[in-house]
């Protein structure tokens, strides 16, 4: 087993954001992150947390952000919706020209 490393480096820092972002619900998730603060400290666990440790890829950050839909898709969804249900609807002018 590897214990030093870049890649080891951002596993256990990716795991450690995971686990905070899944809020812990899980038991076993609950079991891991324990185990994690303890060999690698409550304040690299904070670190982790607030995303401070450069070891977190931006693509992990990315899929794991909570992000509203844009204008444009939530009007086209809006758009089909009432099409299907024979509902008239007139789209936000601002968001059709966004197109």
């Amino acid at each position: 087993m590897f214990s030093s490393g870049p890649n080891y480096t951002k596993l256990k820092t990716h795991l450690r954001l995971a686990i905070n972002r899944l809020k812990l619900l899980e038991k076993e998730i609950k079991i891991i992150a324990d185990i994690l603060t303890s060999k690698y400290g409550k304040q690299y666990t904070e670190a982790c947390r607030e995303e401070a440790v450069q070891t977190i890829s931006e693509k992990l950050k990315h899929k794991m952000s909570v992000q509203s839909p844009s204008k444009l898709l939530v009007e086209k969804y809006l758009i089909e919706i009432a099409k299907n249900y024979n509902v008239e609807y007139e789209p936000d002018p601002q968001v059709k020209t966004m197109k």
